[in-house]
């Protein structure tokens, strides 16, 4: 069970911030609701979400940007929407949440910002990072989870799901450079795990659930 008298920051009186990052295929939707289900059998305040799209007003972001339309967006446009769409989930979602002491389980946040429109796209990075502050009131994860495979068998396993979407459709050289960036940025926070996300789904599960209760130096997580 949990004592979240205190984050990992030691700020009294808030929840834990777990997000899930990876490109497409990666499993880290599947991987999520495994650890939610987890969390909710053993009866911890836990909510699930997502980005974009995870908010009241956020469908229709999400129909904007990672719809099934072939129109071309401006990198900056998209920057934008997405950014847009995140302060309104912060604001409507997770804050509330953690402000209960709940878990949060996210999947995508900020760093996909970084890692598709910064390293992929090509934007500025130091806008990026002004802009993504800006968004969520400086708000951070706790803990990310980065899924991390080649992005051949990403895409082999997007494309055996069936109709693609805007983001699906994209090159196999942006998603190199896309998960190129989640690496640099593993290697800048620590909170940043990188998992295998080859290996055994079961395997999988559990590294991610031992890398939670790690955490029980400020939440006292038993499960």
């Amino acid at each position: 069970m949990i004592d979240s008298k205190k984050n990992s920051q030691g700020n009294p009186g808030k929840g834990l911030f777990v997000t899930f990052e990876g490109i497409e295929g990666s499993g880290k939707t599947t991987q999520l609701d495994l650890l939610y289900q987890v969390l909710k059998k053993e009866t911890i305040p836990v909510i699930k979400t997502f980005e974009p799209g995870g908010s009241s007003q956020g469908k229709i972001i999400r129909d904007l940007v990672v719809g099934y339309s072939r129109k071309r967006i401006s990198p900056y446009a998209e920057l934008f929407l997405f950014l847009a769409d995140r302060t309104q989930h912060v604001c409507e979602i997770i804050l509330p949440a953690l402000s209960k002491n709940q878990i949060v389980l996210c999947d995508r946040f900020s760093d996909s910002t970084t890692a598709y429109q910064g390293y992929g796209r090509g934007v500025p990075l130091e806008l990026i990072d002004r802009a993504n502050s800006a968004a969520v009131f400086n708000l951070e994860p706790n803990l990310t989870f980065f899924l991390d495979l080649p992005v051949e068998e990403g895409l082999k396993r997007v494309r055996e799901r069936g109709k693609l979407n805007r983001m699906d459709r994209e090159t196999v050289s942006f998603y190199e450079k896309v998960r190129s960036g989640y690496l640099i940025l593993a290697e800048q926070f620590n909170r940043i795990k990188v998992l295998d996300a080859m290996q055994d789904k079961k395997a999988l599960s559990m590294q991610i659930l031992n890398e939670v209760t790690k955490l029980s130096v400020a939440f006292r997580i038993k499960v």
